[in-house]
């Protein structure tokens, strides 16, 4: 009875949430010593009906699940009593709609020397490159790094010779040829397995100050099959991560 009483005696006694329909202090006031009579003849009934199973069964099992259980409910019915009491007395948080004005420091573009770029061999290459070009220039050091997926990449790892393997790295290499062309320092990584793994790996090992990363736009199912490699790999790092879209300006 007492917890179907007491939250009741909370809520209507509550001005923000009754309003005008507020009771008054002196229908509190009876409202409460009901409240104790009602819960104390309750609890001397509860406490009688426990003492006389116990006494009647002096069972192990009868102590261990009744006594928990009545200390449970007292505790219970304490917190339903005193813990609305507690919130009324914290501190309200106000929040605003929008912050103030804050003074606005501004400083001049990082300059990066080691920029790693993850590449898939694929459209995207490009526009991650020169997004990284962008950042760096020609006195930046660009790590250009390839994950191979194949079986034998997840297997073996670094020690994988496969087809796919062997291929990879001849891209590579005809990457850094043709940065190396244009005038930009570069160095090749290829790593093997899940790329989500590697990639922080590579970048941490490469100690670069910069990630810029591809991403390919896959929505619903094909997000779920492909991984969203992107927010997992960006959660690993401590560096800036530019990730760039095929709508990504190029200058």
């Amino acid at each position: 009875m007492g917890f179907a009483v007491i939250p009741l005696i909370h809520f209507v006694s509550d001005r923000s949430k009754m309003g005008n329909f507020t009771i008054s202090l002196k229908t509190k006031i009876a409202a409460w010593l009901c409240a104790i009579i009602i819960v104390s003849l309750n609890v001397k009934l509860v406490l009688g009906e426990v003492t006389g199973w116990l006494n009647a069964d002096d069972s192990i099992w009868l102590r261990i699940i009744v006594v928990p259980l009545c200390i449970f409910v007292g505790i219970m019915l304490l917190y339903i009593t005193f813990a609305p009491v507690f919130r009324k007395m914290k501190p309200k948080s106000i929040y605003l709609p929008h912050g103030s004005f804050q003074e606005i420091k501004l400083q001049e573009a990082a300059k990066y020397n080691r920029i790693a770029v993850t590449l898939d061999f694929g459209s995207m290459d490009g526009i991650a490159l020169q997004n990284a070009v962008n950042q760096g220039g020609k006195e930046a050091i660009y790590i250009l790094v390839h994950i191979s997926e194949s079986a034998i990449a997840h297997w073996m790892g670094s020690d994988s010779s496969d087809f796919e393997s062997i291929k990879d790295t001849e891209t590579l290499v005809e990457y850094k040829k043709q940065m190396i062309e244009n005038g930009y320092n570069c160095e090749i990584e290829l790593g093997f397995g899940n790329p989500r793994k590697a990639i922080p790996q590579i970048v941490k090992n490469a100690n670069a100050d910069l990630l810029v990363m591809g991403a390919h736009g896959h929505k619903a199912i094909m997000d779920f099959i492909l991984g969203s490699s992107v927010d997992a790999v960006r959660h690993q790092l401590d560096i800036p991560v530019l990730v760039v879209t095929k709508d990504s300006v190029k200058s």
